[in-house]
């Protein structure tokens, strides 16, 4: 039952006259580019102790 009414609320995002609103119906947000987690590997860590 949630997942239907989520799946309804997304779908009407996409004909808001609200600009804003209209950009939240989209899977990912404007502007903002995937991005990879910053990880620090023991070979990072080995780099970062020798410089």
């Amino acid at each position: 039952e949630a997942r239907i009414f989520y799946t309804r609320f997304h779908k009407r995002l996409h004909s808001h006259p609200n600009p804003l609103i209209n950009d939240l119906s989209i899977l990912t947000l404007p502007g903002n580019p995937n991005r990879r987690l910053k990880r620090k590997w023991c070979r990072d860590l080995l780099q970062n102790f020798n410089v």
